[in-house]
């Protein structure tokens, strides 16, 4: 083999094989073939859990504003009388399932329960034709990010 096409070490000369990463002779480091350390895992939160956790916030938030407007419904009469009861009592239910579910999220454990209540959250606030749908895309969203809770 001709030495001519071989790389060679750049402070003594030697030549050097494909595999080398330092030199066999002086231990100089090849710059092209360094090794490159693994990236130290970063202590926290990858994508996915953080995804699962801003979506429990989020969900949060709903549950939290949905209590009030159920107890208007029941005790403020906004309705007309037989619907007062029937709103507030769903109204009230949502943002409960919307709490439970929105802790496991933040929590990042049981998903299955998690979405169980999320779905709940999202049926009940069915006479909210918007909530529904949202509702039923924040579950969908922790459905198909499962893989970030730690116990599905």
């Amino acid at each position: 083999m001709n030495d001519n096409r071989r790389p060679h070490c750049k402070d003594c000369d030697t030549p050097l094989s494909p595999d080398d990463t330092v030199c066999p002779c002086c231990g100089r480091p090849v710059p092209d073939r360094e090794q490159v350390a693994a990236p130290a895992k970063v202590p926290g939160l990858n994508e996915l859990q953080r995804t699962i956790r801003n979506f429990g916030f989020m969900t949060s938030a709903y549950g939290i504003i949905a209590l009030p407007v159920g107890l208007a419904f029941l005790y403020n009469g906004i309705a007309a009388p037989p619907y007062d009861t029937i709103f507030g009592v769903l109204t009230i239910a949502s943002g409960l399932c919307a709490l439970a579910g929105a802790v496991l999220m933040v929590l990042r454990i049981r998903g299955r329960a998690a979405l169980t209540f999320l779905i709940a959250a999202a049926i009940a606030s069915g006479e909210y034709v918007i909530t529904l749908i949202v509702g039923l895309i924040v579950a969908f969203i922790a459905y198909d990010n499962r893989t970030g809770f730690e116990s599905w």
